[in-house]
């Protein structure tokens, strides 16, 4: 997981932009990206499971600290995410006792690629 972890640094157009409930940041995939490998052949699609840990790179950029996954609350995919296109994640936190809510939104110039809650553990280290 950490090579993708460095991929997704990588893949990353600019920095993190901070706003008052959270931030956003630009990305671009190329065809050699890890994360499209057998995903599918002949045509190469973003798995679901890389754009949460993308969000989650975003939060934890923004925090400046590593967050423990808990669960996710809901998602909803709407389009595919093909290589090169321009990819941009925004978050919003909202936070409960002891747990860190991402609120992610992954959308690129023509479409809203994907909606999810992600629910991190907030383990009390200031930012």
């Amino acid at each position: 997981m950490n090579r993708m972890r460095q991929e997704i640094t990588a893949a990353a157009l600019s920095p993190v932009r901070k706003s008052e409930v959270g931030g956003e940041q630009d990305f671009c995939f190329s065809k050699k990206f890890g994360g499209f490998a057998g995903h599918f052949p002949g045509h190469p699609v973003f798995p679901a499971v890389l754009q949460m840990l993308v969000a989650q790179h975003v939060a934890e950029e923004l925090l400046e600290r590593p967050l423990t996954g808990l669960v996710v609350d809901r998602a909803k995919f709407m389009s595919q995410l093909l290589p090169e296109e321009r990819l941009t994640v925004t978050v919003k936190f909202k936070t409960k006792p002891g747990v860190i809510q991402v609120n992610a939104d992954l959308n690129t110039a023509t479409a809203q690629v994907s909606r999810f809650t992600l629910l991190f553990t907030d383990n009390g280290i200031e930012e």
